[in-house]
Order: C-alpha cells, then structure tokens, then sequence
C-alpha cells in the first residue's frame, strides 16, 4: 500500500464508511476521478486519505484526494485506482496523517467448507465471467427479472411468501420437491427455478453452461444469481451498468478454533492501521492503530499462529488466470483459443517459438479449478 511522505505516527479518524451499495463511486473509465454516489464531496475531504477496498475494476490500496469538484461531486486521487470502467467500489474515508502500516496477508482455514479463500477466488471468477462475456448478465436480466418470478402470488400454505427481499438459491433450488409429510414445498417458485436453469444453459443458444455435473446451476453460481436479481428487484429497475450484486462471497468464514478467533482479533487491529478491510467494511473501525513497534510484534505472533495451526495464506493469482478458468469451464474455450485469444490481444504466454504450448494456460486453470473448487 502506498504511504503518505511523513513517517511519523498519529491517530487516524474514521469519516464515511463506503459500503458498495448505499454509499459508493464509479468511474468512467482507468481513472483517478472518482464519481460519488450518496455522498456529497466537502472541501474538508481534500488531503483525506480513501482506503478503497474493492469493487469491480477497482485497485485495493490507499489514496489521497488531491482535488475535487463539487458541481460534479467527483474527487481526484493521487493516481489511477481503476484498471478500467469502475462501479460498486467499497471502503473507508480516513482522515489519516503519520504512515500507514502493511497490509498483512490473510490466514484461513482450508479445511472450513465457506471459507475466505473459496469465495475471494469464486467472486474474482463472477467478475471474469461478466468481463469475458457480458451477455452472461445481460441474459439473466432478460430470462429472469419479471415481477411474476420474483414475486409470484402465494395460492396455499406451502408457497413462498416473501418478501422478496429475503429470497436465496436455497429456496428456488428445493421448489416443486416434496417433502413428506409437508408435501410439495415452495410451488409457486417453480417457474423461477425453471427460468434460472434455463438461463445457466443458455436454451437454446448453448453459448454457456453453468451447470454442475448433474447438470443443476452451480449453487455459489446460482446463488449470485437470486442475489442479484433481488437487488435489482429492490432498486426498482436494472442499473446501466450490469453486474454481479453477490453480497455473501466475501464474507465467508475465516477462522474459528480459539486460538484462530485470537488471529481474528489481530486482524482487526491491523486493519485499523493499514486502511484495508478484509471482510466487511464495518469490522475493525472501532479499534485503534497499533504503534510500529506493536505492529511488527502483532505481526509476528500472527504469521507464527498460522503456521503453527497449519493454517493457509491467502492466494491472489493474476485477473487473466480467472479469464482463462471461466473461458474454458464455463465457455467451451479449447486452450490453445484461449492462446490464440491473448496473442491477438498482444499478451505473450509460453514459449513464442512453439505455437503448440499451452501448458502455462493449463496449469493456471488447474490452480482457479482448485482454489474455487470445481473442474469441468
């Protein structure tokens, strides 16, 4: 994370916390110029420090706002934070002088079924999917987004109720089961569970499939699907920009031993001082910034902690190695198109002189495959 010129230590002040959703910034392209949205920029933010901690195309890291404008209600940073069409980003405003401390890198337990590692890696797969084919999103809104799937009328004690607010996968995917002696639960979800298999096999295009083995959607898959349509559904109509509104990937399970609840509670203290959030922006605004001596002692105890349980670091593999996970699983991509795809987009991969080498693509997809937890 980049640091401010003073090396020295002071307090830090949280002001406005940005949630992704309420409270957010765009931007129109790679950019440093931010566009506010439920918020109204003041002169008092300029020298404020912005710790963006995610979005889609956005740079996780620390910035200060240089200029404003409040006709616009943009800020201007100190350098590009998006590598292309920003929305949706989430983090904290901090009013923060002295040095920030390191990012430290995250330890989970891999043995914990929704733990950190599968769902940072399945959301950064979502964010290539809708990259790689936008027509992804594009089709769930067309197939899907209809005020009778979403809200279907309720004809006898079994059927879902509402509101649609509280919607998951877990309903849809178990509508039309029986279940003795209740019989038939959830009836009228049926032709919304119908709609959503039909948009993750793209009937009758065939240009994607999203389904399982059995040939069922994905449930982490399908699960960001109902997400997103009822936050669509709450908003009132479809934003101009699609994507994905999953609200639960990164907020899967860390740790959960005693020892590993001690770690957590480290993690929070580092993100007091680094302007990073690793799980919700609302966790570790309370605590304060550990001097730099405590934070070389934290972080020592914490790396030593994670070892000693055996616990795993957390992985951040390239973007292209969820671009070329998604195009071969989820689109039929063969590798060697998939190489023929970044040669033309002038990226090199493997060796320039064999046309026929396509082993780093292959190993990097097995590495997505075993992060995320599914292979085609």
């Amino acid at each position: 994370m980049s640091a401010p010129p003073s090396r020295r230590e002071t307090k830090s002040a949280i002001g406005i916390i940005f949630d992704g959703l309420n409270i957010s910034a765009t931007t129109e392209d790679a950019s440093a110029t931010l566009c506010l949205n439920g918020y109204s920029v003041s002169e008092s933010d300029k020298g404020k420090w912005l710790a963006i901690r995610g979005g889609r195309n956005f740079l996780p890291g620390s910035y200060q706002i240089v200029s404003l404008d409040s006709g616009a209600n943009t800020w201007t940073l100190d350098r590009r934070c998006t590598v292309g069409a920003g929305d949706g980003m989430a983090g904290i405003l901090v009013n923060q002088e002295g040095c920030w401390h390191d990012a430290v890198p995250q330890y989970f337990d891999e043995e914990q079924p929704d733990n950190p590692g599968l769902g940072d890696a399945r959301q950064r797969v979502l964010e290539a999917l809708a990259m790689v084919e936008p027509g992804i999103l594009k089709s769930l809104a067309e197939t899907c987004f209809r005020g009778e799937l979403l809200k279907p009328e309720v004809a006898d004690d079994h059927d879902w109720y509402g509101p649609v607010d509280y919607l998951l996968w877990g309903h849809v995917r178990d509508a039309g089961n029986t279940i003795s002696p209740t019989g038939m639960v959830f009836p009228n979800l049926r032709p919304l569970r119908a709609s959503l298999v039909r948009w993750a096999k793209d009937e009758p295009q065939h240009g994607w499939n999203l389904c399982d083995h059995e040939g069922e959607p994905l449930d982490w898959i399908a699960d960001a699907a109902v997400q997103t349509l009822v936050y669509w559904q709450q908003r009132g109509g479809l934003p101009k920009n699609l994507r994905w509104e999953n609200l639960d990937l990164h907020c899967y399970r860390s740790l959960d031993s005693e020892p590993e609840l001690e770690m957590f509670e480290l993690e929070r203290q580092f993100d007091a001082g680094a302007g990073f959030v690793r799980i919700v922006p609302e966790h570790g605004i309370d605590y304060s910034r550990l001097s730099a001596r405590n934070q070389r002692k934290a972080k020592q105890k914490y790396k030593f902690l994670g070892r000693h349980l055996g616990l795993t670091p957390m992985q951040r593999p390239a973007r292209r190695d969820f671009e070329w996970y998604a195009l071969q699983t989820f689109l039929g991509f063969k590798l060697r198109e998939i190489r023929e795809r970044e040669l033309l987009a002038g990226r090199s991969v493997g060796d320039p002189r064999n046309p026929d080498d396509v082993s780093a693509i292959s190993h990097s997809i097995k590495k997505i495959a075993d992060l995320v937890g599914f292979r085609r």
